[in-house]
């Protein structure tokens, strides 16, 4: 774990309940609708980001107006956070969350926005993916 204070950010994305296939089913839709993102700022850098039992397939973007039909804009507000790193395939990845959670839960702001960050590294299939999950630490 590191500790990085992140500035403000907004995005654009699809919104969808928390479930076991929810996240897949939302990076599709959103994947399938990536043209009609406005003021997109990078194309290889997309966000999961988790609020209120709701996740969220998104893109950094300029500014949220102009918002596509069915998507949400949002600002992911400035905060410290605790960047943890998951290596390995994605289907993997919430035994790391839950090991993020059973070892720091006590440090970290789980009612505020989290998410996590997938870059070049990332390969849902690949021993060797990288996606930076960003947790807010309690004040």
């Amino acid at each position: 774990m590191k500790i990085e204070h992140i500035q403000s950010f907004m995005v654009i994305g699809i919104s969808n309940d928390l479930s076991p296939t929810g996240m897949k089913d939302t990076w599709d839709q959103l994947y399938a609708r990536m043209n009609e993102i406005p003021y997109m700022i990078n194309p290889k850098i997309g966000y999961g980001l988790l609020v209120n039992r709701r996740y969220t397939a998104c893109m950094e973007v300029a500014s949220v107006g102009n918002l596509p039909e069915g998507m949400d804009g949002m600002v992911v507000p400035a905060n410290d956070y605790a960047i943890f790193m998951h290596k390995g395939k994605i289907k993997y990845l919430k035994q790391t969350w839950d090991l993020i959670l059973k070892q720091y839960a006590s440090q970290l702001d789980m009612l505020q926005p989290n998410f996590e960050r997938y870059d070049e590294r990332f390969n849902p299939v690949s021993d060797d993916s990288i996606v930076e999950i960003y947790i807010p630490l309690k004040k």
